[in-house]
């Protein structure tokens, strides 16, 4: 981890909230996008997050964490973390402290699947509210068949243009181009043909009411075990309004917690029965996009932001790992 946030910023923050700081921050792990910290105060700890930003990545994780977070408390939702303080200008927020721990891929289960679909379920409650009809768009949403297209078309084309600086950079690529782009022609002309047999549009969006307040990344990676057993949900920067099929790919897709393909329906069912069909069509698309998510790691702007948030790594040794992972995850969903 690099240099703590200011002392300063960080007491003009804490001086939002009714808490009294003891300390300075210290460093956890377990952000892989920003810097994470706890912070003692006289009742409690708390956390801050140092949050990232880089000319080539102008996304504002701050604005899309906080106002997701501060929606959510405001319907009764007690399985986040709640908002304390936000600076905009630093890149600093101030949050609850989840005492609890990750979970164990064994502990994805039933139970665990039921208390995610509660979550994303409630989330739809006040869906009406000025708070709600606040939130922007999540990260990377997009609600017609050519969007989401378009969108694992553009991260393919990003990774064929991987800057050679070693040979772990041309293995990637080998495998993008023999494997993964192949295999994208084939998804994408299924896809647009079974729309075009459906006579569906794929340039057609769906309308406001079957859009969803999606936390974005959604999956048990995210996610703290308490000491009484129920299940909180943490990290929403990419937060806000999203297509049903983009939830649960994402959340069907992340290799890191995997979620049994036995909940698949039930999930899409209590998440969206009216969208189900275009969940089904677009599944494929999430498959390939999560093989392009695991190869961030070659592309600039992933790699500036993980040294943001760990710091100093063996990159080559970070590419290989990730370079397997995405070849095991291809291969996992190819058969």
């Amino acid at each position: 981890m690099t240099d703590l946030p200011q002392h300063t910023a960080v007491a003009a923050l804490a001086e939002k909230t009714d808490l009294e700081v003891i300390g300075d921050p210290k460093p956890i792990s377990g952000g892989a996008n920003n810097r994470v910290y706890v912070i003692q105060t006289v009742k409690k700890p708390i956390v801050l997050k140092e949050y990232f930003r880089h000319p080539l990545d102008p996304r504002d994780r701050l604005t899309a964490e906080f106002a997701f977070l501060s929606y959510a408390v405001s319907i009764g939702i007690d399985a986040v973390p709640r908002p304390l303080a936000a600076d905009h200008e630093t890149g600093l927020g101030l949050y609850e402290f989840i005492d609890g721990r990750q979970l164990e891929p064994e502990e994805v289960d039933d139970r665990a699947v039921d208390m995610a679909i509660d979550f994303l379920v409630s989330l739809d409650r006040g869906r009406d509210s000025s708070l709600a009809q606040s939130l922007a768009n999540a990260s990377e949403a997009r609600f017609s068949i050519a969007g989401h297209l378009t969108l694992v078309r553009n991260r393919i084309e990003r990774l064929l243009e991987i800057e050679v600086t070693e040979e772990i950079d041309a293995k990637a690529i080998q495998f993008v181009r023999d494997k993964l782009a192949s295999r994208w022609q084939s998804v994408e002309k299924r896809i647009l043909q079974i729309a075009h047999e459906r006579t569906i549009c794929s340039e057609d969006v769906i309308p406001a009411d079957e859009r969803i307040i999606s936390p974005s990344d959604f999956g048990f990676h995210n996610a703290l075990v308490r000491p009484d057993g129920r299940i909180a949900f943490i990290d929403f920067e990419y937060a806000g309004w999203d297509d049903p099929a983009k939830t649960v790919g994402d959340f069907f897709n992340q290799v890191k917690r995997p979620v049994p393909s036995t909940s698949f329906r039930r999930f899409c069912d209590a998440l969206s029965p009216r969208s189900t069909n275009r969940i089904d069509l677009l599944l494929p698309v999430y498959r390939i996009k999560w093989c392009t998510i695991l190869l961030n790691e070659f592309l600039p702007g992933a790699s500036t932001r993980r040294q943001f948030a760990v710091g100093d790594r063996d990159i080559a040794a970070i590419k290989t790992l990730q370079l397997d992972k995405a070849q095991t995850a291809y291969q996992q969903w190819d058969s």
